[in-house]
């Protein structure tokens, strides 16, 4: 009677047992299935990476270049305020141009800061 009983037993429970094994090794390999998808977009990734790194790289260097033609093209008074013309562009003091912030306006220069890196330049006519 014993074994007719756990015969009984193992046929209700042994299924159902390894549906939840099956369920749970097509959930792996969907898993699986995912990360493999993934790893074949790598070469992909590295592509746009490498192309976003260089485009970062010639961003700094057009920003490097601007930096050194800085270029004092005149001093004069408006409305009773000094005004330059720096790289064709019209500066206030408190002013920003080309990642600097015109300080001060002489008579014969203009100083520049840029409070980033804390440089400091006099743009000065040549003689």
């Amino acid at each position: 009677m014993l074994i007719k009983i756990a015969i009984i037993i193992a046929i209700l429970i042994i299924p159902s047992f390894l549906k939840g094994k099956v369920k749970y090794q097509e959930g792996q390999l969907v898993k699986l299935k995912e990360a493999k998808q993934l790893i074949a977009k790598i070469p992909e990734f590295e592509k746009k990476v490498k192309l976003l790194e260089q485009r970062t790289k010639n961003i700094k260097t057009k920003s490097e270049d601007k930096k050194q033609e800085i270029v004092l093209n005149g001093i004069f008074i408006q409305d009773n305020k000094p005004v330059a013309l720096i790289s064709q562009n019209i500066c206030f003091e408190n002013d920003s141009v080309e990642g600097f912030t015109v300080t001060k306006i002489n008579s014969t220069s203009v100083v520049l800061k840029n409070y980033v890196t804390q440089e400091e330049k006099t743009l000065s006519f040549p003689e």
